[in-house]
C-alpha cells in the first residue's frame, strides 16, 4: 500500500508541477509537449518489463512505474484544466488590471482545482491495478505475487479475496481523497 501511494503521489505532484509550468510558459510547452505526448502514448503496462530490467525486481521499479504513469496523467490533466479556464474570467481579471502572475494565482489555479481532483482520483484508482500487474510481472512479494501463486495452485478463493482486498484499498483511498478534495474545494458550487 505504501509503495502504491508513494509512487502515485510523487508522480501526481511532479505532473501537476510540470503541467502548471507548461501552462505558464508557452516556450516550455512548445519545447516539451510533443516529446511528452509521444512518450505518453506508450501504455504503462508495456513499460513494466523495461522498468523491472532497469531498476531490478524491487520497490524502485514499482515506484518508477507508478510515478511515471501518474506523472503523464496529471501533466495532461493539468494542461487541459488550464485550457478549460473560462476566457470571461481571464478577461475580467485583465479588465481589473491584474498582472499575469496575479491572474495565474487568483484565477487559473482556483479554476483548475475541481478538474484536477477528478484526474487525481482516476490516477490513484488506476495505480492499484498497475501495482498488481507490476507485482505479477516480476517482484518477489505483494498481492500480485499472491495472485500468481493462487493461479498456480488453482486457488480461486484466494484470487477472489485478493480482488476484494485491492477493491477495498482502492475505494478507501478514493473516499479519503474525495473528502479531502471536497474540503479543499468547499468554495466551489456543487451540483445536486
Amino acid at each position: 500500500m505504501q509503495r502504491t501511494l508513494t509512487g502515485s503521489f510523487a508522480g501526481i505532484a511532479i505532473g501537476i508541477g510540470v503541467g502548471l509550468a507548461m501552462g505558464w510558459s508557452r516556450r516550455l510547452r512548445m519545447a516539451i509537449e510533443l516529446p511528452l505526448e509521444a512518450i505518453r502514448t506508450i501504455p504503462p503496462l508495456v513499460l513494466i518489463p523495461f522498468f523491472l530490467m532497469w531498476f531490478g525486481r524491487g520497490p524502485r521499479a514499482q515506484f518508477s512505474i507508478l510515478a511515471l504513469y501518474c506523472f503523464f496523467m496529471l501533466t495532461i490533466n493539468t494542461l487541459e484544466a488550464i485550457n478549460n479556464v473560462r476566457p470571461s474570467r481571464l478577461n475580467f481579471a485583465l479588465t481589473l488590471g491584474a498582472s499575469r502572475g496575479q491572474i495565474f494565482r487568483t484565477v487559473v489555479l482556483p479554476s483548475i482545482v475541481p478538474e484536477l481532483t477528478g484526474g487525481i482520483r482516476v490516477a490513484i484508482g488506476t495505480s492499484w491495478g498497475i501495482q498488481v500487474v507490476a507485482e505479477l510481472m516480476g517482484t518477489p512479494w505483494g498481492i500480485g505475487k499472491v495472485f500468481e501463486l493462487s493461479r498456480a495452485l488453482q486457488a480461486l478463493d484466494l484470487i477472489i479475496i485478493g480482488i476484494m482486498w485491492i477493491t477495498i484499498l482502492a475505494v478507501i483511498t478514493d473516499l479519503a481523497f474525495l473528502s479531502l478534495a471536497k474540503y479543499i474545494t468547499r468554495w466551489a458550487p456543487r451540483v445536486s
